[in-house]
């Protein structure tokens, strides 16, 4: 009956995680599109700060979002985040959707070697495997050696690095603040911090930039609705493996408003990634079941 259960809970978690896929996916094309017209800094300025206005109501109604024993580490996490989202967004214009898909799966592998030289965690065999394998993956994506690597590229593993860290952050300012508080004041040191460049490379916006500000901060907020609902759900080791449905949506998005064709390389690489990321959570969920 637990069995079942649990079974149960995961197929739930693995829905609400397919509805905020396509939502994900399509936040991208229209932070690409804007971006074409407007600075990155800007466009990432103008999404956060309806995606602020949408969630308002939410943070007015519970004080304890604004109550913080981590003011500095919330604005050192509100402007690395800052960074690596400006920089995802600059490299959305650069390089196809479905490349820049594939290198960002590599996230948890960044995020497993901050572990290792911040936190001093000590990874075991199958650790280090995993984090091989997203290296070779990324390095399939690449092709370095067969190509050029293109600034894109670059600059997407530079936007994974950012969010890493930044993900990394939440695991100190969580030990004193709640989860909504974070969430608050990521959203305001980020508005913060994005106020200052936006004005110094302002361009006005038009009707219909703001407009799709406002339907990304819609979208955004089923997306990460329905992801906290998947994360609510189910475990991580079986939400894991369906990270790559996102890559195929890169794909098909990226093809129909982009007219963007992935390569085999990027399919593969992308796959290797999200194996190896999967194999991560799965062994880490196992060690830490063993632990007393």
């Amino acid at each position: 009956m637990h069995t079942f259960t649990a079974r149960h809970r995961n197929l739930r978690g693995i829905a609400w995680l397919m509805l905020s896929l396509p939502c994900f996916q399509s936040m991208n094309v229209m932070l690409r599109n804007v971006a074409m017209d407007l600075p990155a800094v800007e466009a990432m300025f103008f999404r956060n700060l309806f995606g602020f206005l949408i969630l308002l109501p939410l943070f007015l109604r519970k004080p304890e979002a604004l109550r913080t024993r981590q003011l500095g580490m919330n604005a050192l996490r509100g402007l690395t985040h800052l960074g690596g989202m400006v920089a995802w967004v600059y490299a959305l214009t650069l390089i196809p959707l479905a490349t820049a898909a594939a290198l960002l799966f590599a996230t948890p592998v960044f995020i497993a070697i901050a572990a290792v030289l911040f936190f001093g965690e000590r990874p075991g065999v199958q650790r280090w495997t995993a984090i091989g394998l997203g290296i070779v993956g990324v390095l399939v994506v690449m092709r370095p050696g067969v190509e050029a690597i293109s600034l894109g590229a670059l600059i997407v593993l530079g936007a994974t690095v950012l969010q890493g860290a930044a993900k990394m952050m939440v695991k100190v300012i969580v030990r004193t603040d709640s989860t909504l508080s974070a969430v608050f004041h990521l959203n305001v040191q980020m508005a913060l911090f994005g106020l200052v460049p936006t004005i110094i490379f302002w361009r006005t916006p038009t009707l219909a930039h703001l407009g799709w500000f406002v339907l990304m901060a819609a979208i955004g907020a089923v997306a990460h609705f329905s992801l906290t609902r998947a994360i609510e759900h189910a475990d991580f080791t079986a939400l894991q493996p369906f990270e790559f449905v996102q890559l195929g949506w890169a794909a098909l998005l990226g093809f129909v408003f982009f007219a963007e064709i992935p390569g085999n390389h990027v399919l593969l690489g992308g796959a290797v990634v999200v194996a190896a990321t999967s194999w991560m959570v799965h062994h880490e969920a196992r060690r830490g079941r063993r632990s007393p």
